[in-house]
């Protein structure tokens, strides 16, 4: 039996747009995710095995890099 295990992950967002956004992908992903966006962070906690938190932790993490990439150069 695996334990479960979780990690918090707080990203910085520009915009409510970006809020907005991450928090529509995170409701699209299957796993055990609760997040709470307030001005200019979204805090997210994710639950699972430290194999799927890795993985989610990744994905997260790459969408909110894409996002601040793609804001910047407007």
């Amino acid at each position: 039996m695996t334990s479960r295990l979780k990690r918090t992950l707080s990203v910085k967002v520009a915009n409510t747009g970006q809020a907005v956004e991450l928090m529509r992908m995170l409701g699209e992903l299957d796993a055990d995710i609760i997040a709470e966006s307030r001005l200019g962070v979204v805090k997210i906690r994710i639950y699972g095995s430290k194999d799927e938190i890795r993985d989610l932790a990744r994905k997260i993490l790459a969408v909110a890099d894409a996002q601040q990439k793609s804001h910047k150069k407007i």
